[in-house]
């Protein structure tokens, strides 16, 4: 008899025994209720070390609080039947169904999921002869004498055709693949049949990497849960942290970061108890690929260094050389094209020394981009220096294409590598580069002849989106040269080709550059249509459930569009139309989160479609004020629209062909002494003295302050009020974010600020939201109301990358006097050094009607470029303490809850932040979103003393009946009067609600 002390006997022959044992599957009746199987003790079959007897085992499938009754009967020995659960633990035995019957029989209900083992055992040790075994259960459709079989010689030719490690490949096209997973399917089916459950698990994880080819995600994951499934019950833990893996792969796909991460623990968890140091590191190499798509680039980092010594410590070269082009991929994210370069080099190095010429190719790609990044990235900052030189001479007519010339190099010897490897899609991207970079240095004639080979071998490969990829490139070329005939007809095949694929973002970009080369020929009014489109397209692409700076980015990526078809209405003097587009493409996610945090605190849903122009001649009438509105186009034009407070809509525009904006707008801040202070640095905190200009110095900066009021204001002068309490609300736009706007100055040297008052919004709808905001704080008991002061808190240690670059900021004594003064005008208590802790302030801003804050602002902070980690940048910084670091983000205010009626960031730079066409993403854009109506940010580091004095008078203006806008003029000019250098006063801009 096979006694209850042989689990380890038993999991031992699991193991060994690998031939497959014969047994017939009968039905007892035409229902189908249970097996009947027959077999044999005999002396071939498996001893029991305990007393020398036979035995068979058969394994099944079952789920738990299933029931089931198990029969051994037999005329030739005592039976003796034992049943094992999932995790081989005996649960039943029987010896004799009763005293005068020898068999056996046990009914019982399944306690868990998993493989159950059967074990048909003879009371005596030495008995054999015939059995059966029988199973009452309709559920049980597959029982297995051994987990692990010889797989037999016809099923091996079955699946020989399918190169299972070939999957993946580029190299097998869709009919491949489908003709792949014919076959699989079909061996998948024997499997089942014949219970070969670990075959199964592999098949099915294998069948699910194809339909990952095919791009079928849900089938993906239908195939891998079911794979998942049998391998934790035949108790495989490696297979199943692989499968593990794969769905975390999935879910990375569809953009489902958190699932994938989730996935990528539970497999390497997995992992690093079975001391698999190959699989841990490829899981944590997807760890670090899901953070990078998350824009937690250092995070990433973290977990590439983490596989990259794991690949070391195995000697693993290709998984070495996969991290450290990962590396070199999130340093060139962050912007940090050196240091990504230095990566893929490594990366080259490795797979040069392996001879694995398909990954070369990747990686020279990799690196032309980064080159051409650098390039482009030194030409616009006016840097110097280089990265990306290669020790060889070349002649070249071109002298816009030398800065580029390291890229090219690059991308031509991926070109060898991945014609010599047979790489055709790889090749034909690569093509693209090579085209996309002569055609930015104009040389459009070359660009064609790479843009036509690309297509060459989309169309051999009949890759259909490609296809329509080369088409649009062409047409664009084609553009360029004026080709327009030709241009035309590319564009339309890569429509059509999209339209069928149902491809919408080439869709977008077929129906833009239709647009584009119909402005360009002056048919404006189909032009028109085709931008139209192509605007509803991009619209319907945003998706809400992207984060701020994707969806931020996304909409960066139409600009053009919107840009285009301004200037086609505006070309057939459709001006309020072309205001309407300028709205439609300002603020739209800073709108959706100001909508939804409307919506939540009135229970009611408000309508964010971009406003008619009804609405806003409405918004300009409640606001009772002047609207200004600037668009800087792609064709160095400057619009402006002023509605008045009538509704009364004005367009003027303004030619800067022979101005540089974005450099006039730098030079009269450098010319005031503007500088941003966004890290510490030997003079943090101290107090910022002017010195006095030197006359060559003020007509410099009167100059530049003359120049850009010509370009602004001169245009709409003769619109501006004539009373200087009418509110001016400025609208700007691109780098008009950085213009101080009271420090203009007209011919006869008078500043803006003088005869008129002013203030910004990012765009005349959200306006109307902080109006709807404000009123409903106004109508809003809130018990406890009070103003909320803070100056001068004790400062956190803050990181700031690089080496040693953890610092301590200084104090800031001048914001605590500040404070003192602001505080008794408004009859609370300022909160100053220790009892400023981030924890302690957010919980007063709740509640608080006011909230002053005076201390430093951290521009960049957060920046992902800068911090690595997706972040909206910016910081205000408050007194470390409960488990804060002293540091509340721009994303941290995102998520409070805010009934302020008005917020001053009384600090250096608060609003600035990334300029962008959605408006300027930082410190006060995430005020208003979380529901602040008015806001009064700096637009530079500003000096302590005159701060002080124009904040104490802005609060005594304020506290005497006037205006927020009022109070602020009031406050700049009372400052002017002692500190005339517009340095002193003119920093500070209202956002938002005059009122």
């Amino acid at each position: 008899m096979l006694s209850l002390n042989i689990l380890e006997t038993i999991l031992l022959s699991s193991i060994l025994a690998y031939s497959v044992g014969e047994f017939r599957i009968y039905a007892k009746s035409l229902n189908y209720t249970f097996f009947q199987i027959d077999g044999r003790l005999e002396s071939d079959d498996l001893i029991n070390a305990a007393d020398g007897s036979w035995y068979d085992q058969y394994f099944f499938r079952g789920n738990v609080d299933q029931s089931l009754t198990v029969i051994l009967e037999s005329r030739s020995f005592d039976t003796y039947l034992i049943l094992l659960d999932a995790n081989n633990n005996p649960i039943a035995q029987n010896d004799d169904i009763s005293q005068n019957n020898r068999n056996s029989r046990v009914t019982l209900t399944l306690p868990n999921n998993g493989i159950y083992t059967i074990i048909v055992n003879s009371y005596e040790p030495d008995s054999q002869g015939r059995y059966t075994l029988s199973i009452e259960d309709s559920t049980i459709n597959c029982l297995s004498k051994t987990l692990r079989p010889n797989l037999p010689q016809n099923y091996l030719d079955i699946i020989e055709s399918v190169n299972i490690n070939n999957l993946n490949s580029q190299y097998i096209y869709q009919e491949q693949l489908v003709a792949n997973l014919t076959t699989l399917e079909q061996a998948l089916k024997i499997s089942q049949d014949n219970c070969w459950w670990h075959e199964e698990g592999r098949l099915l994880h294998e069948i699910a990497m194809i339909y990952e080819a095919l791009e079928n995600y849900s089938q993906t994951l239908e195939y891998l849960q079911t794979a998942l499934s049998i391998r934790r019950d035949i108790n495989n833990p490696l297979e199943e942290s692989r499968t593990l893996r794969q769905m975390g792969i999935i879910y990375s796909h569809l953009t489902q970061y958190d699932k994938a991460i989730a996935y990528y623990s539970q497999s390497l968890d997995i992992q690093v108890d079975l001391e698999a140091i190959g699989d841990a590191a490829k899981t944590l190499n997807n760890m670090g690929v899901a953070h990078d798509q998350m824009g937690q680039y250092y995070n990433a980092l973290s977990y590439y260094q983490q596989a990259l010594i794991a690949f070391q410590d195995i000697a693993d070269s290709i998984g070495e050389g996969i991290t450290l082009n990962n590396i070199g991929e999130t340093y060139h994210n962050l912007g940090q094209y050196s240091s990504a370069i230095d990566h893929y080099q490594q990366a080259l190095d490795t797979f040069y020394e392996l001879d694995i010429y398909r990954w070369s190719g990747i990686i020279f790609n990799n690196i032309g981009r980064a080159c051409a990044d650098l390039a482009y990235h030194i030409q616009i900052s006016s840097e110097n220096g280089t990265h990306c030189l290669l020790d060889r001479n070349f002649e070249i007519s071109n002298s816009e294409l030398v800065q580029y010339l390291p890229a090219l190099r690059y991308y031509q010897q991926a070109l060898v590598i991945h014609q010599r490897t047979g790489d055709r899609t790889a090749e034909s991207d690569t093509l693209d580069n090579i085209g996309l970079l002569y055609s930015l240095v104009g040389e459009y004639e070359q660009a064609l002849e790479n843009y036509q080979k690309a297509l060459s071998i989309r169309q051999e490969l009949n890759n259909q989106l490609g296809i329509a990829t080369s088409f649009n490139n062409i047409g664009l070329t084609y553009t360029h040269l004026e080709k327009h005939t030709q241009a035309t007809d590319y564009y339309q095949q890569s429509l059509e080709i999209s339209q069928i694929m149902g491809d919408r973002s080439n869709i977008g970009i077929s129906f833009h550059n239709l647009g584009y080369l119909l402005l360009k020929t002056q048919q404006f009014l189909q032009a028109e249509d085709y931008l139209f489109q192509a605007l509803d397209i991009w619209e319907s692409l945003r998706d809400i459930k992207l984060d701020t700076l994707d969806q931020v980015s996304l909409l960066e990526t139409q600009q053009s569009t919107y840009k285009l078809l301004q200037e086609t209405l505006v070309s057939q003097e459709k001006y309020q139309s072309a205001l309407n587009v300028s709205e439609r493409s300002r603020a739209r996610i800073l709108l959706q989160q100001l909508n939804q945090l409307l919506t939540n605190k009135l229970e009611q849903k408000l309508a964010i479609e971009a406003p008619t122009i009804q609405d806003i001649q409405h918004i300009a009438q409640t606001q009772n004020s002047l609207l200004i509105e600037y668009s800087i186009t792609n064709d160095n034009q400057i619009y402006i629209w002023v509605i008045q407070p009538n509704g009364t809509v004005i367009f003027r525009s303004v030619d800067i062909t022979n101005h540089n904006l974005a450099q006039m707008v730098k030079e009269t801040r450098i010319s005031l002494g503007a500088r941003n202070r966004s890290t510490p640095d030997n003079s943090q905190g101290q107090a910022i003295t002017i010195e006095p200009k030197e006359s060559s110095s003020i007509r410099a900066f009167n100059e530049q302050l003359q120049t850009l009021y010509q370009l602004l204001i001169d245009p709409v002068a003769d619109l501006l009020p004539d009373s200087a309490d009418t509110n001016i609300i400025f609208i700007p736009h691109g780098k008009l974010f950085l213009v101080p706007f009271p420090a203009l100055m007209d011919k006869n040297g008078t500043y803006l600020i003088e005869k008129h008052t002013v203030l910004t919004a990012p765009s005349i709808q959200i306006l109307d939201l902080t109006r709807t905001q404000r009123n409903r704080i106004r109508t809003t008991e809130t018990p406890n109301s009070t103003a909320l002061v803070v100056g001068n808190p004790t400062m956190p240690t803050v990181y700031f990358p690089g080496p040693n670059r953890y610092d301590t900021l200084s104090p800031l004594p001048g914001t605590e006097q500040e404070a003192r003064a602001i505080a008794q005008i408004l009859g609370t208590l300022p909160i100053i050094g220790d009892a400023a802790t981030e924890a302690a302030m957010k919980q007063q801003m709740a509640s608080a009607e006011f909230i002053h804050l005076a201390t430093h602002g951290l521009l960049e902070y957060g920046d992902p470029k800068t911090f690595g980690r997706r972040d909206i940048p910016g910081a205000m910084t408050f007194a470390p303490g409960h488990g804060d670091d002293g540091l509340l983000t721009a994303a941290e205010i995102l998520g409070l809850d805010l009934n302020a009626n008005m917020v001053v960031l009384s600090a250096c730079d608060t609003g600035l932040g990334n300029i962008t066409g959605d408006g300027v993403i930082g410190l006060s854009r995430s005020f208003i979103a979380a529901g602040v109506p008015s806001i009064i940010v700096s637009l530079w580091a500003v000096p302590d003393a005159s701060t002080a004095e124009l904040m104490t008078t802005f609060y005594q203006k304020l506290n005497q009946g006037q205006t927020k806008a009022q109070a602020l003029r009031q406050a700049m000019l009372t400052t002017m009067a002692t500190h005339p250098d517009p340095i002193n006063w003119a920093a500070f801009t209202l956002i938002g609600e005059a009122e």
